[in-house]
């Protein structure tokens, strides 16, 4: 199988949520039923993006899959058939917490990637490794929408998302165009795809 297989449907689904959003770009109030919806959305790319990186990684150890140098192996003797397989094992290598690492943080995604051996890693460390991460200020926006609390508002106005006085708008966030002119949440999804595609070639 290739790699890329899943890829379609990640793009689509990133696709879809940014439809979502992009309904609403140009109105000047949203109404509480949609503005949770739309910070639904919002959390749902970050969740889709972590999916997306867990599963690439877990299949590159498997054996099951192909890139376009090849197959794409695990230098494990240990045999790592399933992403089950390899999630326990990744998982015996953090004694400490006996949990999956945060797949959304590239140097953890990296760092797991090393630890199962993939013959991949050159390229997964490439591109998780991109500076600056662009959807570091989704997720941090993530966090905001799901704990509202101090020290998540903190993190976004360290990012100068918004002014540190200002109130926190989410959904104002994701609307605002960042430096390059570019809607905040259309940037998210176009990074997220671009680097998805890089993973998996």
């Amino acid at each position: 199988m290739e790699l890329n297989r899943r890829l379609p449907r990640f793009t689509a689904k990133i696709d879809a949520l940014q439809g979502v959003l992009g309904k609403f770009e140009t109105e000047r109030t949203v109404d509480l039923h949609d503005a949770l919806a739309l910070e639904r959305a919002l959390m749902q790319m970050q969740v889709e993006w972590e999916l997306f990186v867990r599963g690439l990684i877990l299949d590159s150890a498997t054996g099951n899959f192909s890139n376009i140098g090849g197959p794409v192996v695990s230098s494990h003797t240990i045999q790592l058939s399933s992403r089950e397989q390899a999630c326990h094992y990744l998982i015996t290598q953090y004694p400490r917490t006996n949990k999956e690492p945060n797949w959304y943080v590239p140097t953890e995604a990296i760092r797991a990637a090393s630890l199962l051996g993939v013959s991949n890693i050159d390229n997964i460390s490439a591109q998780l490794g991109v500076s600056p991460w662009q959807i570091d200020s989704l997720r941090q926006l993530r966090n905001f929408i799901g704990h509202r609390s101090k020290a998540s508002a903190l993190k976004v106005r360290e990012l100068g998302l918004v002014g540190r006085t200002d109130k926190i708008d989410a959904i104002g966030v994701a609307f605002s165009f960042n430096e390059h002119g570019t809607r905040n949440y259309s940037a998210w999804g176009q990074f997220m795809k671009y680097i998805a595609r890089q993973l998996a070639i």
